[in-house]
């Protein structure tokens, strides 16, 4: 009970989805186009995270990521030989 009154939701979901890709990366380690995939990803997140830490959930600051997370979303479909990658991309 004390893990759930000390972290949020989304951030227990989050710390979820990162086991989830740690343990994928783990099984499928010549895979490289998810590497490139998890690299992007992790990039996009700890540029959002530091302007979030530096300025808050203020939207005039978070309005310079858009254009990041729109370049990681147009490299995310395109064409993908990797399963793993194929199935990611079938969730956005």
């Amino acid at each position: 009970m004390q893990f759930f009154q000390s972290h949020s939701c989304s951030e227990v979901n989050l710390e979820r989805y990162v086991d989830i890709k740690k343990v994928s990366v783990l099984k499928n380690p010549f895979d490289d186009e998810y590497k490139t995939l998890l690299k992007d990803f992790s990039s996009l997140l700890r540029s959002i995270v530091a302007t979030i830490d530096k300025y808050g959930l203020k939207a005039r600051f978070l309005k310079k990521h858009k254009r990041d997370a729109n370049t990681f979303y147009k490299k995310i479909l395109h064409e993908s030989r990797s399963e793993l990658v194929i199935k990611y991309q079938k969730k956005v």
